[in-house]
């Protein structure tokens, strides 16, 4: 397959139906404490009964890794400290488990394996600097992703890596180019990335809007497998934006997520902060389906079946990176054109938001200003 992809264009998104009774999501955990706070990297359920969000716990200049585990559906959570379990100035990154209880935590100096869904842990191995997400198939053969145009394999649980030599085949520079997401449907495996020009501002753009007004479109890169990694074929565009995350489905609908940090593009033809494409696994089509000027979407979420799910946040103001976090959005579509918006409680703000979907049947999403929530 031969993914074709497509410019930042002008479609306007389906009209989002109005609020309503029905389903919406409600408060599961919600970290309040008066001198501290949970600032949430991820979230993970890889039962219906077993979840896993990783962070920080911050208060004034201490900083602790920490993890919350939830192992009765979300009834009650445990907050668990990883100071004694990661060296001194380490932080998670990423979570992935490949059973119930059996999966990895990466962080800024290595990799990490629980058999026991987060009781105990031990290093793995060592990961190469900017490695920030792993996948694995079995519990011994893996791929990881991160910056630096690394994507690195390993077949013994992640004691020693190799490289994939099709990563660096994509145009681009190394210090420019990241590998973002990687998912697999079975055998079939697809790892994308961006390539961006160098980003020479000194200041974030709420300190200086004008600043991010326009920029020149950058690369953005897929690798694929269909032998379940043993080859990897890539290809590569030129795209406004960068592809942060990709949902599959096996009925065989992708989605993938485009976040833009200019608000224009090279010609001044304004960018949203984020769209969301559908694309057909076996076309390689892409299809906008979302796009609001007032929405950032940070995550994407598919059921077996392909129902969609976004995630993100309202705008704050015209920057898009305002540090002031925005409320809580979630929404669904039963044809990729009608968005609907799921109602959620009204505590809930993020910068960013993270979706999983437990046993196809579950859907939660956790924020970056330690809140999680189930859809009800």
């Amino acid at each position: 397959m031969r993914l074709v992809l497509g410019g930042a264009g002008l479609l306007l998104m389906g009209s989002v139906a109005a609020l309503g009774a029905g389903p919406r999501f409600a408060m599961q955990y919600f970290y309040d404490q008066d001198k501290s706070e949970i600032h949430l990297i991820d979230l993970k359920f890889p039962s219906a009964k077993h979840g896993m969000a990783a962070g920080i716990v911050t208060e004034g200049k201490r900083v602790e890794p920490t993890v919350l585990i939830t192992t009765d559906a979300g009834g009650h959570w445990a907050v668990q400290s990883l100071k004694d379990v990661l060296p001194s100035k380490d932080v998670p990154l990423s979570l992935y488990f490949v059973s119930e209880t059996e999966g990895w935590m990466v962080s800024d100096k290595g990799l990490w394996f629980t058999g026991d869904f987060g009781r105990t842990w031990k290093k793995s191995g060592d990961l190469p600097k900017g490695i920030s997400k792993v996948w694995f198939l079995t519990t011994t053969h893996g791929w990881g992703i991160g910056s630096n145009k690394q994507v690195i394999e390993t077949t013994n649980g992640g004691v020693s890596w190799s490289p994939v030599e099709a990563a660096k085949e994509p145009p681009g520079a190394v210090a420019t180019t990241v590998y973002s997401a990687i998912t697999f449907v079975r055998n079939h495996g697809i790892i994308t990335g961006w390539n961006k020009p160098l980003d020479y501002y000194s200041h974030p753009e709420w300190q200086s809007p004008e600043s991010r007004n326009s920029y020149g479109p950058g690369t953005t890169i897929f690798l694929e497998t269909a032998d379940g990694g043993k080859t990897w074929t890539s290809s590569s565009g030129a795209m406004f934006g960068q592809l942060t995350s990709v949902a599959v489905s096996p009925a065989g609908t992708s989605l993938a997520l485009f976040e833009f940090s200019s608000r224009k593009d090279s010609k001044m033809v304004t960018l949203p902060p984020s769209e969301v494409h559908r694309m057909s696994m076996d076309t390689g089509v892409p299809d906008r389906v979302y796009r609001d000027e007032n929405t950032q979407i940070t995550d994407v979420a598919l059921t077996t079946q392909g129902t969609p799910y976004l995630a993100g946040h309202e705008l704050v103001g015209v920057v898009r990176d305002n540090p002031i976090p925005g409320k809580l959005k979630v929404l669904t579509s039963s044809d990729f054109a009608k968005w609907t918006e799921i109602p959620v409680d009204y505590r809930a703000d993020a910068h960013r938001a993270y979706l999983v979907i437990a046993e196809d049947r579950d859907v939660w999403v956790a924020t970056d200003t330690g809140m999680i929530l189930k859809l009800e």
